[in-house]
């Protein structure tokens, strides 16, 4: 039997450690690698970019994001073979497992064209610490990489210092913008900016916080524990973010390790283990108790997988008409879904499938709220300080700082990312927004960092405002 440690873990996309309300705490010194600093120009917006240049920062970082340290075979062929020599490649490696992928897990959170050269890419990484710092690459003629480097940045974003702004700022993105920002303490609830935050749009990965929720219900009744033994099976396996995925079959997980994970690194496993533990009755109760505002809109209340199953799985064409479905008719379909594993391949799509109804769905007060209603649970689930990743130390970026949580969520024309604060006086700030775009021409991959980090801008705002007047 195999029992998993919830240690070592990383993630693209858990930036809890370097979103913009932290501090940042050090200053890079110059760090090169294989050839010479291009000069920079000024932002241009992502939408311009050469998709090859695109793929190729995707690959970057995914590489730098890695687990495992990267290996010969996984970083030769993104080199082109003319410009970097086997000593380079090796030196390069060498230096990317020993000092910048430490680093990490990185975000993007600004990316320009270097200047006079349509084959350069300046990009802004942020890291586990929030230091921001240069990738700046060039693509030879086949499209590999023929000069890479890091350097301390000197062009990072300036962060918003009004609401308005970053509402602006946000729209800039996407004018399917839902967002919402408040502040309560002692039952009253103040809206400092809301744009469409009652209009409901997919969520992504934040269904998990009314898994979460519903873990909570069923150890308040007694009917489950934090320690209490989770076996992954192979059926229960589900594609997309998380490390449970790979674990064999027969090992064990805590109901504690797997809500960390499943909140920490989004793992898709973990949240349909505790799911099937939970069962229906308790989700569909921890839809209500959290606050959502139409609790038959997430009913049935799809797993990871299942959702993958229907979105791009062998189920796909039986959930063509999924949003015109009855809840009959949609249990039926997810009832016929067999067992067999969902390929990774299958899920590399840009084709947006929530406006078929696939995705869960909730509003910006659904959220805010559901935040709130968690971090009420603290004082009698203490575990939930540590599933959420809340910090007790002050931040300057928030004056009176007492504790913070962060969740995102991300599909195919979906984003959505929530912050909640708890300042030492005991009012509690909360910062979402949602953008659901149809358009499957228009990516948002390389500007969700950006946005996240508006949203982070607006907690840090409000939070400065105080309690409630």
């Amino acid at each position: 039997m195999t029992v998993l440690s919830p240690s070592g873990w990383s993630s693209g996309a858990n930036i809890r450690r370097g979103f913009r309300v932290l501090v940042l705490v050090a200053i890079l010194s110059v760090l090169t690698a294989c050839g010479t600093a291009p000069p920079m120009v000024g932002s241009a917006p992502a939408s311009t970019q050469d998709p090859k240049l695109e793929k190729r920062l995707h690959w970057i970082v995914e590489k730098l994001n890695a687990r495992e340290k990267l290996t010969l075979d996984e970083l030769v062929p993104g080199l082109d073979a003319e410009r970097f020599s086997s000593e380079d490649t090796a030196g390069l490696l060498q230096y990317l497992n020993s000092v910048i992928r430490p680093q990490g897990p990185f975000a993007v959170v600004h990316y320009r064209q270097v200047a006079g050269d349509s084959s350069g890419l300046v990009a802004s990484l942020r890291s586990r610490w929030g230091v921001i710092t240069d990738l700046i690459f060039t693509l030879s003629d086949r499209e590999k990489l023929a000069s890479w480097m890091f350097k301390a940045s000197d062009s990072v974003p300036d962060s918003a210092e009004s609401l308005e702004e970053v509402k602006q700022r946000l729209l800039n993105i996407s004018p399917h913008l839902s967002l919402l920002v408040q502040r309560s303490r002692s039952g009253k609830v103040v809206t400092d900016i809301g744009v469409d935050a009652a209009d409901s749009k997919p969520m992504a990965s934040l269904f998990k916080l009314y898994v979460l929720g519903a873990v909570v219900r069923e150890i308040s009744e007694a009917r489950l524990s934090w320690g209490h033994a989770l076996t992954v099976r192979e059926e229960i396996k589900s594609p997309g973010t998380g490390t449970l995925r790979d674990a064999p079959d027969g090992a064990e997980v805590s109901v504690l390790d797997a809500a960390k994970r499943m909140i920490d690194v989004s793992d898709n496993t973990a949240a349909d283990m505790l799911m099937q533990i939970v069962g229906s009755e308790a989700l569909a109760s921890a839809v209500r108790d959290l606050g959502h505002h139409d609790p038959k809109a997430l009913d049935p209340f799809l797993s990871s997988r299942e959702m993958f199953a229907l979105a791009v799985g062998e189920a796909n064409d039986a959930a063509a008409g999924w949003a015109d479905y009855d809840r009959e008719a949609k249990r039926a379909i997810i009832a016929s879904i067999d067992s067999s594993p969902i390929e990774l391949d299958q899920l590399s799509t840009d084709q947006a499938f929530w406006p078929r109804g696939l995705d869960w769905f909730a509003n910006a007060e659904d959220i805010s709220a559901a935040l709130r209603q968690l971090g009420s649970m603290i004082s009698e689930h203490p575990e939930l300080r540590e599933v959420l990743q809340l910090t007790s130390a002050s931040d300057p970026a928030i004056d009176e700082l007492g504790i913070h949580v962060y969740k995102a969520g991300t599909a195919p024309g979906v984003f959505s990312s929530a912050f909640m604060a708890e300042l030492r006086d005991g009012t509690v700030v909360t910062a979402v927004a949602q953008i659901a775009v149809n358009d499957n021409g228009v990516s948002l991959d390389l500007q969700r960092d950006v946005a996240t980090s508006l949203v982070a801008d607006a907690l840090r705002i409000s939070g400065n405002r105080g309690a409630p007047g």
